[in-house]
């Protein structure tokens, strides 16, 4: 579904690349991108007294993928990813 807008209207969803315009709302946007799992996903291993399926580690290392796209965006080339411990 698709909306136009000619005035802005505040958050219409994350990661909208327009506030006028054409826009692509997200009916029930916590669920679309996950969070809801998430969410309930991180409490029930809290009740159980477990650690998440995900890590910090794996937050290190996704960030470290990230830096390397936003300096890519910069230069123009392919971007080595540090390596653990940097």
């Amino acid at each position: 579904m698709w909306g136009f807008i000619e005035n802005p209207a505040g958050y219409l969803v994350e990661k909208a690349d327009a506030d006028t315009g054409w826009v692509y709302p997200v009916p029930e946007e916590t669920r679309a991108y996950g969070f809801s799992q998430e969410m309930r996903h991180f409490v029930e291993r809290f009740e159980d007294g477990a650690a998440p399926t995900e890590t910090f580690e794996d937050g290190v290392v996704v960030n470290r993928i990230l830096d390397a796209c936003y300096r890519s965006m910069r230069t123009g080339r392919w971007e080595p990813v540090a390596p653990s411990g940097h």
